[in-house]
């Protein structure tokens, strides 16, 4: 990791986060600020080839010291665990979210869950890891986890068509810190989600989806915004708003020039005033692109 001041001067050069020896590490991690000027980072990693991949949790100070004498395992149990997602509080303590898998695919079936457990700020474990029932799904999917303004935590996903007949769904809940549900289950049927993320409004947040399609002439990409209130109540009238899209031979109204092909993964990031700065990749003639878009 490196840390940079609010202007973008660096503090502190390349550190290793953790220097215990891995068979993998996935290239999913997670990032996220502490109220006190630290920082928390979270990965998925195989201690050993054959073994299950764990999500750890590493607490960093404001002055960038580690915090603890190892990373925190987030949960000791079977199955492999990706996808990590930290919700910092407003109190210092954390949630970590993942995607949990369980079952045997040689036995004839995986299944698919985001998980939740709350840490102190010292990343101790503070409850039992809780599945989300509402999540749970035979194949993977995108996820993105999010404090709210209240103190509870805000979750969007990707939820996958159960059948052969049914269709994927955009879904969101709001849980507790100790991953209790505080809502009823709010989702609108989509074509297809390939990202998620969420960004804090002042009441509830604000979800975002992404599908990519290939196309004849390029890719598409579009990124669709939904408002949540803090009952989990969509905005009264469910219209996603297309914040962007690319396509091969059509010129882009934000650069002026041709763009495309369109690429998956986006980042996006919001204060309590309901305003949020997007990014996300695209390409054109002269390369690839990295665009801000702010709301």
């Amino acid at each position: 990791m490196r840390r940079y001041s609010a202007s973008g001067a660096l503090l502190q050069d390349t550190t290793s986060v953790t220097t215990a020896p891995a068979a993998a590490i996935d290239a999913g991690l997670d990032v996220a600020a502490a109220p006190d000027g630290g920082h928390a980072v979270a990965w998925s990693a195989q201690s050993t080839a054959a073994g299950p991949r764990q999500i750890l949790v590493q607490r960093f100070s404001a002055n960038g010291a580690a915090v603890g004498s190892a990373p925190t395992v987030a949960n000791e149990t079977q199955g492999d665990q990706a996808q990590p997602r930290i919700v910092p509080l407003a109190d210092g303590s954390l949630v970590l979210t993942w995607l949990q898998t369980q079952g045997d695919a040689a036995l004839g079936g995986l299944s698919f869950t985001i998980t939740t457990r709350p840490f102190s700020g010292l990343t101790a474990p503070l409850a039992a890891a809780r599945g989300v029932a509402a999540s749970a799904a035979a194949a993977t999917f995108p996820f993105a986890a999010a404090p709210l303004a209240d103190g509870r935590v805000g979750l969007a996903w990707g939820q996958p068509a159960s059948t052969s007949s049914s269709s994927p769904q955009a879904r969101w809940q709001i849980v507790d810190a100790q991953g209790n549900p505080e809502s009823v289950i709010g989702g609108i049927t989509v074509l297809q989600i390939d990202s998620v993320a969420i960004a804090r409004a002042d009441r509830g947040f604000t979800a975002f989806f992404q599908t990519v399609i290939g196309e004849r002439r390029g890719t598409t990409a579009s990124i669709n915004s939904i408002a949540v209130n803090n009952d989990a109540v969509a905005a009264a009238t469910v219209l996603t708003q297309e914040v962007d899209r690319t396509l091969n031979l059509v010129v882009s109204p934000t650069l002026g020039i041709f763009t495309g092909p369109a690429a998956p993964g986006f980042a996006v990031a919001g204060g309590s005033d309901g305003r949020y700065v997007l990014t996300y990749a695209s390409a054109t003639a002269n390369g690839a692109d990295v665009i801000a878009l702010g709301k």
